[in-house]
């Protein structure tokens, strides 16, 4: 997915609107434009990268080996995760009771 923020500074923009859309096409993502301070496409842009991320779980895990996610070269497999979790750091506070 490609993102692109700040819609609402048009005349301040560098990559034209035709260019990101034709970017996208040629890498086979999707598209949008967002602007935090309008509001426009922030959650739905969210949802949609969320929504890509699980269908490509769900694509990965659908395959021969159920309990692998494919990561660039290296495969991650959950009993991967179980033994290599790092325990979670004490937190300090200064003012701590």
């Amino acid at each position: 997915m490609l993102i692109g923020n700040k819609s609402d500074l048009e005349t301040q923009r560098i990559i034209t609107k035709a260019r990101a859309i034709e970017f996208a096409e040629q890498h086979n993502v999707n598209y949008m434009e967002t602007s935090a301070l309008y509001n426009i496409n922030v959650g739905e842009s969210i949802e949609s990268l969320l929504d890509s991320v699980m269908d490509n779980l769900e694509e990965n895990l659908s395959k021969p080996n159920q309990n692998s996610v494919k990561l660039l070269n290296d495969q991650i497999t959950k009993e991967f995760m179980e033994n290599n979790a790092k325990p979670k750091p004490k937190k300090s506070y200064c003012c701590s009771y």
